[in-house]
């Protein structure tokens, strides 16, 4: 196999599972209970994204000197990038952002509470 053939079949690999990260995990059922329900579609969109990445950095470091495959692999590695940015960014986001102004709980009981011997029938 030459050294062309090499770099297309895994550029070709790259984006298979780049394109696979977005479309399998909505296909999956959920799973888990509660605030976790769910999270299994997340652990195999980074999964995906992880197989990605190292593909992205395969290709990184077999690019030929010079020509448009050199310029063409650096796509998957500067997806990859961005998409580490965007995450990045979007966690120091929440963290720095303000919070909403939440009024707490209140002080006592929403409504009064009413006895059976009150209630007429």
């Amino acid at each position: 196999m030459t050294r062309r053939r090499l770099l297309l079949a895994l550029m070709g690999t790259w984006a298979l599972l780049w394109i696979a990260s977005l479309l399998v995990p909505p296909t999956v059922a959920p799973t888990g209970d509660g605030f976790t329900r769910g999270m299994n579609r997340i652990g195999l969109f980074f999964g995906l994204q992880l197989a990605a990445a190292f593909v992205a950095l395969l290709l990184l470091t077999l690019r030929p000197a010079s020509g448009r495959l050199r310029r063409l692999a650096l796509l998957p590695a500067g997806l990859a990038l961005l998409l580490a940015i965007a995450i990045t960014g979007l966690i120091l986001w929440v963290r720095i952002a303000d919070p909403a102004s939440d009024p707490g709980p209140p002080p006592g009981p929403a409504t009064d509470a009413v006895s059976p011997s009150t209630l007429r029938p």
